[in-house]
């Protein structure tokens, strides 16, 4: 009798030490799944590659780049050439967002033609006369509008960098070099 309580007490002993286990196994691996699932949950990627750059709220797809010379279409009332870039701009949330304002946030064009000061250059005109109505309209949450914008070249010979940042005063994402190709 007296060896049938004790193996019926190591049973039991075994059984509440397994149970243990297995609850501090089942613990492990629910705080496992919670770090993996924090870590899937990346922040997001900001960045300016290949010609797009990507934010939290905007994705702007830069799809064409020209050189407009004074007085050709699209710099026809211009003192100055221009250099012009076609876009396309996605809204990625229900922020008030126009193709205009998200470019603006994004980027700022410099030819580096004076070693004395930072050349950023002025905005030109419209050159994309198409969107005259269109460059200032509300985008929908997951909608995409086209734009272009033009800036002032102060010559015809120094590359143009556009540099993107996140937002008006955000962190510096990348830039690239646009060289001025004469016809």
């Amino acid at each position: 009798m007296k060896i049938k309580k004790m193996l019926l007490l190591v049973i039991a002993c075994v059984l509440v030490v397994g149970l243990a286990g297995c609850e501090e196994k089942k613990e492990n691996k629910k705080e496992s799944e919670e770090v993996k699932t924090t870590a899937e949950k990346k922040e997001p990627k900001y960045q300016f590659k290949n010609n797009v750059v990507e934010m939290e709220d905007i994705s702007i797809k830069i799809t064409k780049v020209k050189i407009i010379k004074v007085g050709e279409k699209g710099n026809e009332y211009g003192k100055k050439p221009v250099i012009a870039f076609w876009y396309k701009t996605t809204n990625k949330t229900d922020k008030e967002i126009d193709p205009m304002m998200a470019w603006h946030a994004a980027f700022n064009a410099y030819q580096d033609n004076n070693p004395n000061v930072v050349n950023e250059l002025n905005i030109g005109a419209l050159p994309d006369e198409r969107f005259l109505d269109s460059q200032s309209e509300i985008i929908k949450k997951n909608g995409t509008v086209e734009n272009a914008m033009a800036y002032e070249l102060d010559d015809l010979k120094t590359p143009v960098t556009l540099k993107a940042h996140k937002g008006y005063s955000g962190d510096f994402l990348g830039e690239k070099e646009y060289k001025i190709k004469q016809k």
